[in-house]
């Protein structure tokens, strides 16, 4: 990344740079599996063509089939790789037989966050909202493939990315220090808390019959601190990567465990999937346009396709579904007994932050289990608190880092700071915090946990 970023800036011609950032991209991709790249180019090929195919026709009926063509086979391409083995494994135990073999499928490296970029930019400009012809093939082939947020997101819209493409870069120390400083920033809690808590979590887990239920307790808050910063760190060095070739993503994250409802929670966590889940499902439905039934039905929709986009396994069914439930009970009782507590009362306002708090807890642990049989099994002893083998952890400490982190996790406060050490002093601090995280990182998984996805 420093040698391209560097290359990157030192060319002058603007179609040069994008050109040499598409195949550094396409490289990056290719360091992975040089097979599964030539998935990724197809992609970029089909909403190449079906966008501009779009543009170009006026007829409703022609520019619905285009439309149609193109998210069909973006899709097929998802459906296959990712959910064949699971639907062709429900609908054989349904049916008392087996329709085919399971197939033995390497799942391509973010295929669901480039799909639904590819998804969204073919909407997009069938909704007229943005007009793929100002662009060229290069634009594009960019869009999908852009190596900052390829693998994992954040989930950007085309209509934001596409102008800075266009954008005369040039080199500023300010940004690059913006740039290096979210980059330790997201290392840090990825390398420093996120994976020791995976090693805990993980042997807690695996045992999880052994365990008592105070121990299952305290790896779930764990596991809820883990996620955070892990899939939080990544998006960090996302931004901050993309940063130092002068371009902004979306922020993704913005403290959600301080969510006083569940509904603010999905404001807050994974936000450009968020919207993209109610720009391009939920709102399409109906959204909140046609009663009360209707929404709470899209609503579990929306997020039980959610839950499903995170994995192929009934535990994300599961968790999706529990998700729309929340958010269907909010809304049925958000005007009884929530609208007789005035939002000055600190006192309720503190009992619906630990009420949200506990129920996202909660279904982690669908989220973090291997199948559904676990899960249940982890939340019986849970209740019941069963004994068994003891952590060495203590729920405060948990508890007390968890706090402190969604008080303290402010990346451009982190940069700031950062600025007001000597020049000599803060170079000292990003390699050192960079050659940490990589002594540290080989020696356990270095996996960020929304690579599976």
């Amino acid at each position: 990344m420093p040698l391209a970023t560097a290359i990157y800036l030192t060319i002058r011609s603007q179609s040069n740079r994008k050109l040499f950032l598409f195949f550094s991209s396409i490289y990056f991709y290719s360091v992975w599996s040089i097979p599964y790249t030539s998935l990724l180019i197809f992609s970029i090929l089909i909403t190449y063509a079906t966008c501009h195919a779009l543009d170009r026709i006026e007829q409703l009926n022609k520019r619905r089939a285009i439309l149609l063509f193109g998210l069909t086979t973006n899709l097929s391409i998802l459906f296959f790789f990712k959910y064949f083995n699971f639907f062709n494994l429900s609908i054989s135990h349904l049916a008392g037989f087996q329709f085919f073999p399971p197939l033995d499928l390497l799942l391509p490296m973010g295929i669901s966050f480039y799909t639904f970029q590819s998804i969204s930019c073919c909407v997009d400009v069938y909704r007229k909202e943005f007009q793929s012809n100002d662009y060229s093939f290069i634009d594009y082939a960019l869009y999908i493939s852009f190596f900052p947020q390829l693998v994992a997101g954040p989930i950007m819209r085309a209509s934001e990315l596409f102008p800075q493409f266009h954008r005369k870069a040039s080199f500023s120390y300010s940004t690059a220090i913006e740039g290096i400083s979210r980059i330790c920033w997201g290392l840090s809690k990825k390398v420093l808390i996120a994976d020791p808590l995976s090693n805990v979590v993980s042997t807690v887990y695996a045992n999880y019959t052994q365990q008592s239920g105070l121990s299952l307790l305290i790896a779930t808050y764990a596991f809820a601190v883990q996620i955070y910063l892990d899939f939080s760190g990544y998006c960090d060095v996302a931004i901050g990567a993309a940063k130092l070739i002068g371009f902004n993503l979306d922020e993704n994250f913005s403290r959600p465990y301080l969510s006083k409802s569940i509904r603010e929670f999905w404001r807050r966590w994974h936000i450009t999937l968020s919207t993209w889940l109610r720009d391009y499902i939920y709102i399409p439905l109906g959204g909140s346009r046609a009663g009360d039934i209707r929404t709470c039905l899209n609503l579990m929709v929306t997020m039980f396709l959610g839950g499903l986009w995170h994995g192929a396994s009934y535990n994300f069914v599961i968790w999706g579904g529990l998700q729309g439930l929340f958010l269907v009970s909010e809304r049925l009782f958000e005007k009884t007994i929530f609208k007789a507590h005035a939002s000055s009362n600190y006192f309720f306002t503190i009992l619906k932050w630990l009420f949200t708090f506990h129920l996202i807890c909660f279904s982690w642990i669908f989220f973090r289990a291997e199948n559904y049989i676990q899960a249940t099994t982890i939340i019986g002893r849970i209740l019941t608190n069963k004994p068994g083998l003891q952590t060495t952890f203590v729920p405060l400490i948990i508890l007390i880092t968890l706090l402190s982190y969604q008080i303290l996790d402010n990346p451009l406060g982190f940069s700031k700071l950062g600025l007001r050490f000597p020049l000599i002093s803060r170079w000292l601090i990003y390699v050192n915090i960079i050659l940490i995280s990589i002594a540290i990182s080989g020696a356990s998984n270095p996996e960020f946990i929304y690579f599976q996805f």
